[in-house]
């Protein structure tokens, strides 16, 4: 895993920080007494000069200070894929790679619940987002309908991703409920209400056909259920952000999110521009059910982190345990998301190399075994 830790750089920096601004205030001092003194003996003309000396002193500290906040600020992009049977234009799953496979679900799950999804993915595929413009002689690239549901249901992926991992960070008694604020899917309606996965499946439960009866039964659980799943694969989970106090959450743009906390920014975005990626070599046939080049078609999507620390945050020593969260998640995000730590994880190369050997072997019994009949 390459994923360099963010809030753990900026604490073990900030000690210098704090001490670079502890020199500047003891040398602006220093520099206010030479000034008076030299001041008192060649007068006020010295003294002038010795104030702009200062002024200098401190903007080069600021300067100092401020290139070392922006060098623990990180930007960091995670590649990942998924597969498309050309065929019949369905989601292949691919084993071992969460972000496959919870694609597939969702995809699966909106599908079941609403017609309209799944024809936009059909009469708008993926394969249009190049088209050929006979005016202009060229290719135009255009967001296909299809398109726009993978770029939703990938935003989908990472936002509950983050629900899930916030939770569990801070599902521990070292943590004062007092310090933390929740957002729930009313509190957000410009997050929801964009994203046709997340409006469907956060939706309360009796407020959809597939769970209704389910909720009409015992109605003292309803409110209480945080995930369940109903005919023909639908699905139900409650969305939740639980955040350090005073923090907000808004959509930028129809990619992007971005989570104001007390100490940093944090934008999230998902990139899809409909271009293709390449699968290692007999990837298709021997990992996804035998699916040759023809059939199988890989696109590349990616998400986009940015971490912007605020100025005042090197200053405050407390409240950081609020904010670790910050680098388990992205660690996590790589982990599960990104294409070469699933190639790592399952480590292709060698198991490739035991297939082709595995093959001559089998090829070479036969061959044997036909010889001596």
């Amino acid at each position: 895993m390459s994923y360099q830790p963010v809030v753990s750089a900026v604490l073990s920096g900030r000690r210098a920080v704090v001490e670079l601004f502890a020199a500047a205030v003891f040398l602006a001092i220093g520099i206010e007494l030479i000034a008076a003194a030299a001041a008192t003996y060649f007068g006020e003309r010295t003294q002038a000069m010795l104030w702009v000396g200062i002024g200098l002193s401190v903007v080069s500290i600021v300067i100092l200070v401020r290139r070392t906040a922006i060098a623990v600020n990180a930007t960091r992009s995670f590649d990942g894929f998924f597969c498309v049977n050309q065929t019949t234009n369905l989601l292949v799953e691919v084993p071992g790679y969460d972000f496959s496979e919870d694609m597939n679900r969702s995809f699966g799950a909106l599908f079941a619940e609403n017609d309209a999804p799944k024809k936009l993915w059909d009469s708008d595929p993926l394969t249009k987002t190049f088209e050929y413009s006979e005016v202009t002689g060229t290719f135009a690239r255009r967001t296909t309908a299809a398109g726009q549901l993978v770029i939703e249901a990938t935003e989908y992926y990472l936002l509950e991703k983050l629900s899930t991992h916030l939770t569990d960070f801070f599902n521990k008694p070292d943590f004062n409920e007092d310090l933390l604020t929740e957002f729930s899917r009313e509190d957000v309606p410009g997050i929801v209400f964009k994203n046709r996965f997340l409006d469907t499946f956060s939706r309360p439960m009796h407020e959809r056909a597939a769970f209704v009866d389910s909720t009409m039964e015992d109605k003292s659980k309803v409110g209480v259920v945080s995930a369940s799943s109903g005919p023909g694969g639908v699905q139900y989970s409650k969305f939740d952000l639980i955040l350090p106090a005073s923090a907000a959450v808004r959509r930028n743009s129809d990619h992007s999110i971005e989570i104001d906390t007390p100490k940093f920014r944090l934008k999230l975005e998902v990139e899809f521009i409909g271009v293709n990626t390449i699968v290692p070599r007999g990837f298709g046939r021997l990992y996804l059910d035998g699916l040759g080049v023809p059939d199988l078609q890989a696109y590349k999507v990616g998400i986009n982190t940015q971490v912007e620390f605020k100025a005042l945050a090197l200053f405050t020593p407390s409240g950081w345990q609020y904010h670790m969260w910050l680098d388990s998640f992205l660690a996590s995000l790589e982990e599960d998301f990104s294409r070469d730590e699933f190639f790592k994880r399952i480590d292709w190369p060698k198991a490739i190399t035991i297939s082709r050997v595995v093959e001559r072997t089998i090829a070479e019994i036969a061959k044997k075994s036909a010889n001596e009949a």
